[in-house]
């Protein structure tokens, strides 16, 4: 999946006025979700990506656990919105990551993903 369609999908999903904030609210979302410690799987990944959207999953270098509810804080905060929000944008960039992988290398994430985690993905 190219880049921008990756973004107009975010935009669509997320209701979101511009592809500038769907690609803010993307480059955020995935920047917070590459620092969950998955053991390697958001590297491998990323190279399935396109060059505008892989860097945004590995552009942290931290690698931490956190649960679903304190990345939807952070995606909230770092974002300037509510949390309701925040959850919508999640999900809207989560789903149009799973659309973007391989069904093998999705498997491969969803195997390490906190459970708690699987409900901002829906299904293909």
């Amino acid at each position: 999946m190219q880049t921008d369609e990756y973004i107009t999908r975010v935009q669509r999903r997320a209701d979101l006025d511009s592809t500038d904030e769907a690609s803010r609210v993307t480059s955020t979302v995935l920047g917070i979700f590459g620092t969950l410690d998955l053991r390697g799987q958001l590297k491998d990944a990323a190279s399935q990506l396109s060059q505008g959207i892989g860097p945004m999953l590995t552009a942290r270098e931290t690698s931490q656990s956190f649960s679903a509810s304190q990345f939807v804080s952070a995606v909230a905060t770092e974002l300037s919105i509510d949390e309701g929000a925040a959850e919508k944008a999640a999900t809207a960039v989560l789903t149009t990551l799973r659309e973007a992988l391989s069904d093998g290398q999705f498997l491969d994430v969803n195997a390490v993903l906190p459970e708690e985690f699987h409900r901002f993905v829906t299904e293909r």
